[in-house]
């Protein structure tokens, strides 16, 4: 059985804002370095991790080396599991692009042109290319073992839903927690299985620094 630790990294500014930052490198708030430490916790509680896999981006890198420090793993970074490239539109919320940009906004919300870029941005065939190529490859790199990868929502949902035989455009349908744990397996059958989708268990009560 191959099975696949999804982690999202913890949470930022960012994230608060509502901002679209893709490839900005917008590092973990106070919360997001609590949040990795209680993920941290919980990838190492379930048991032996074969790799570590995560995007090179410092919000993803941090919350990897800290499931790394107790885990006794070294992480590996891969530029493909990066976040969907956002081009002349990060540092903008969704609403600011239907005020400023309507006709973009318009588009974002047409899930069947897969062909859809943000200007100077990449487009959403090669965004879900990019994703499954990196995935596949750690996969066929580690077949038959427990694998953590660390990345952001996008990439994640993206992952799962081309591993497991669904559309990944519609990004509405699946949103994920920071610090959150998903987890798919495969066990014989053609497709990945979901057995855990956006678990925060680990992150209720305890003494988070927003108590």
């Amino acid at each position: 059985m191959t099975e696949i630790v999804f982690v999202r990294h913890g949470q930022t500014r960012s994230n608060i804002e509502r901002l679209l930052h893709g490839r900005t490198d917008e590092p973990l708030n106070r919360l997001g370095l609590w949040q990795a430490d209680r993920v941290a916790e919980r990838v190492s509680s379930l048991g032996t991790m074969d790799v570590l896999y995560s995007s090179p981006l410092s919000r993803a890198r941090v919350t990897a080396e800290r499931i790394a420090d107790l885990c006794g793993l070294t992480p590996h970074f891969l530029d493909d599991l990066a976040e969907f490239h956002f081009g002349d539109m990060e540092d903008f919320t969704i609403d600011a692009i239907q005020t400023d940009h309507p006709e973009i906004y318009a588009k974002m919300f047409d899930f069947s042109d897969t062909a859809f870029r943000f200007p100077n941005g990449e487009s959403r065939r090669e965004f879900h290319e990019r994703v499954i190529g990196a995935v596949r490859e750690i996969i066929a790199s580690h077949s038959e073992q427990r694998l953590a990868v660390v990345a952001h929502e996008g990439v994640i949902t993206s992952a799962v839903t081309q591993l497991t035989g669904a559309d990944p455009n519609d990004w509405t349908k699946y949103r994920l927690a920071n610090c959150s744990i998903t987890t798919v397996v495969m066990n014989g059958h053609e497709t990945y299985e979901v057995t855990c989708w956006n678990d925060v268990a680990h992150l209720e009560g305890g003494d988070s620094p927003c108590d």
